[in-house]
């Protein structure tokens, strides 16, 4: 079976400060504050694409998490960046898969309006 995989979009400006991830999507001229969690789950999406699954499972390994507990904030997480248009899903990877073939934004016709993402999707 195969999961999509999630990756930071390449045309993301990005630089993290003291407490707190700053994110320019691509096209938008408002930039994004990720706090909490949101920065180690970003740095994960940084060099290659992962599963949800994946993604959790990796971050509850390195926080010493249960991952089932973890995988409904990445989940929430994720969807969050993708509304906002900052990670791209690449269709159909098998897991543990690097494939940098069909991707899509997700990025909606709101995807300006939001601004601030924290450990929960729709903190604003």
């Amino acid at each position: 079976m195969t999961d999509p995989a999630w990756r930071a979009h390449p045309d993301v400006i990005w630089r993290r400060s003291l407490d707190a991830l700053i994110l320019l999507p691509p096209g938008d001229t408002e930039p994004v504050t990720v706090v909490g969690s949101g920065g180690a789950v970003w740095a994960a999406l940084l060099d290659v694409a992962v599963s949800i699954e994946d993604l959790a499972a990796r971050l509850a390994a390195d926080f010493g998490c249960d991952p089932a507990e973890v995988r409904s904030d990445v989940e929430t997480l994720v969807r969050r960046f993708s509304e906002l248009g900052v990670v791209e899903v690449i269709a159909g990877t098998h897991k543990g898969d690097t494939h940098k073939g069909d991707t899509h934004t997700g990025a909606g016709p709101e995807a300006g309006a939001h601004r601030g993402v924290g450990t929960e999707a729709g903190s604003d």
